[in-house]
């Protein structure tokens, strides 16, 4: 299994648009067949700070998740309401 957590740093001002930036990405990762969890959460007492938490069946499924046309068109987009690069890590798990 593949989880990632990606760190979203969004303008101020610009956070009704990165959610609707989101809707999609979410629903297209969340119906891949590879995908077992995808949320995206707020972090508390940070007033732009957001994270992804993703759980993928292996790193084939994760890999098509990044090259997807729904990922691509996202980050073309994120300029617009990120106030800086989308950072992530990505590490290999299963459960116990």
């Amino acid at each position: 299994m593949i989880i990632n957590y990606s760190h979203l740093e969004v303008k101020p001002g610009h956070e009704e648009e990165f959610l609707e930036a989101c809707k999609p990405v979410l629903q297209a990762a969340r119906a891949n067949k590879g995908n077992i969890s995808y949320n995206l959460m707020k972090v508390f007492g940070e007033e732009n700070l957001y994270k992804v938490v993703g759980f993928w069946k292996d790193a084939e499924v994760y890999d098509d998740h990044l090259a997807s046309d729904y990922i691509t068109e996202y980050v073309e987009k994120s300029a617009n309401f990120l106030s800086a690069p989308i950072t992530k890590k990505v590490v290999r798990g299963e459960y116990r």
